[in-house]
């Protein structure tokens, strides 16, 4: 896979260069890369990062931080199955 998450350092790597994720983007992708290989549900999501976060997020938010994180890591990278989730496969 051409994307590596490296959880310590909280830094992102597309194709062995850094990518530059905003401190949500990162949260989000860092909860679907520890759950790789499951589909996590929308509120499940949306409460493990922006409760974290101490913030109130809903389903338009998250998509918005989806689509933003998709431009930057490729479209292809985190899968929709719909009335189920999102994953990392």
């Amino acid at each position: 896979m051409p994307l590596h998450v490296d959880l310590e350092a909280n830094r992102v790597f597309l194709y062995d260069e850094e990518a530059l994720l905003g401190g949500v983007e990162y949260q989000l992708l860092r909860v679907l890369w520890i759950n790789k290989g499951s589909f996590i549900t929308p509120t499940t999501l949306i409460d493990a990062v922006w409760g974290d976060l101490g913030m109130e997020g809903d389903a338009h938010m998250l998509d918005v931080t989806l689509a933003r994180l998709r431009k930057k890591i490729g479209r292809n990278t985190i899968i929709t199955r719909k009335g189920i989730g999102y994953g990392i496969l």
